[in-house]
């Protein structure tokens, strides 16, 4: 017992000491009360920095997903388009070849005809 008086003993003699600064009009803990209101404070401004910043990147994401849409919109009309010229391409080889084969037809009738007109 004698144990919990020496614990009891020194915590009621703060609290007094305290009741009677604050009685007398002495603020013990103001230094920390200020303190305490500078880190409140500057918290609040960081989070109000914090809020702008997520509104911006929020923003900027939706910004992107935009972007995002219009080039995939863009790739897929590319992409066809790509497709198209190939097709375009692809027929105007076939056209030349074709044209290749007529004229090599028509060189040899003409040397058909020449060599027939010299006989």
């Amino acid at each position: 017992m004698s144990n919990q008086k020496h614990k009891i003993k020194p915590a009621v003699k703060h609290y007094f000491l305290r009741l009677w600064a604050a009685l007398c009009g002495r603020d013990l803990y103001n230094k920390e009360k200020k303190e305490l209101e500078q880190r409140l404070d500057k918290a609040t401004a960081e989070l109000g920095k914090l809020k702008e910043m997520y509104a911006t990147a929020l923003d900027q994401w939706s910004n992107a997903q935009v972007m995002a849409r219009d080039l995939d919109e863009q790739n897929t009309v590319l992409t066809h388009d790509l497709a198209e010229f190939r097709d375009s391409l692809s027929s105007c080889r076939r056209l030349v070849e074709t044209l290749r084969e007529h004229l090599r037809e028509k060189d040899k009738q003409l040397d058909a005809y020449v060599k027939g007109a010299h006989i």
